[in-house]
C-alpha cells in the first residue's frame, strides 16, 4: 500500500457522559452515547473504504473501544494539552512517512469519499493545507504537506472564531491553501433539526430532537 497519503480520524473512546455533553444536555447521556457510538462507526466505515492510503485512527481514550476495533490501520493515542497540540502532533507524525495528511473527526456526517478525494488532490496540486469549512464557523478538516504548529496555537477552539483565526495563520505563515464547500457538524440539539435528513440517511436515526 503506498503512503503517499495518509488519512487520519479524530475520536474520542465513546463513554457515557463523556462524549457530545452540549447534546447530551438536552437529549441525555445514553440516547447521545449511542449516537456517537454511531458517529464513529461511519466514519471507521468511510476511511476503511478509502483504497491505497495509510489509516491512522488517533484517540482521545481508550483507542481499543470495541467500536474502534474495525478500524483497518493503526491506532494511537491522542498526545497534547488540547486539541489543537493533539491535532498538530498526529499530523506532524503522519507526514514523517507520507507526502500529505488528511485529519478529520468523527462528527461530520457530510464528509465523504469525494470529499476526502477533492482534499487530498488539493495537497498534491501544491496547495500546502486544505480547510473544509464548517457551517459553525470552525473546521471539519484540516489537511497538510508539511507540518505547521502554527496552525493550531493560539486557536479559539470550539468557538465560531476557529475557522477565521486558521485563515489568519495561515496568511502569516506565508501558505497557500484550498477550501472545500462548507459542510455541518453536529454538536448542538439544533444540528440534529436543522439537518435532520442528513442525520437520518448517514446515522440510521429519526426524531431525535
Amino acid at each position: 500500500m503506498s503512503n503517499a497519503r495518509s488519512l487520519i480520524l479524530f475520536s474520542r473512546s465513546p463513554e457515557l457522559g463523556k462524549v457530545k455533553t452540549r447534546l447530551a444536555s438536552q437529549l441525555g447521556d445514553a440516547r447521545v452515547y449511542d449516537l456517537y457510538q454511531r458517529m464513529v462507526q461511519r466514519q471507521v466505515r468511510l476511511v476503511n473504504a478509502m483504497p491505497g492510503i495509510n489509516r491512522q485512527c488517533w484517540v482521545e481514550g481508550n483507542d481499543n473501544h470495541p467500536v474502534l476495533q474495525p478500524f483497518e490501520g493503526s491506532r494511537y493515542r491522542q498526545q497534547g494539552a488540547d486539541i489543537g497540540e493533539r491535532m498538530e502532533h498526529a499530523l506532524a507524525q503522519a507526514l514523517t512517512s507520507s507526502d500529505c495528511a488528511v485529519l478529520i473527526g468523527c462528527d461530520s456526517p457530510g464528509i465523504d469519499a469525494s470529499t476526502l478525494e477533492s482534499a487530498f488532490k488539493a495537497l498534491e496540486s501544491g496547495h500546502d493545507a486544505v480547510l473544509g469549512p464548517a457551517s459553525d464557523g470552525g473546521y471539519v478538516l484540516i489537511g497538510l504537506r508539511q507540518p505547521q504548529a502554527s496552525l493550531f496555537q493560539g486557536m479559539d477552539w470550539g468557538t465560531s472564531r476557529v475557522l477565521e483565526q486558521t485563515r489568519s495563520a495561515l496568511v502569516q505563515a506565508g501558505l497557500t491553501w484550498s477550501e472545500l464547500p462548507a459542510m455541518p457538524d453536529i454538536d448542538e440539539p439544533r444540528d440534529l433539526v436543522t439537518h435532520a435528513e442528513l442525520v437520518s440517511r448517514e446515522y440510521g436515526l429519526d426524531d431525535w430532537v
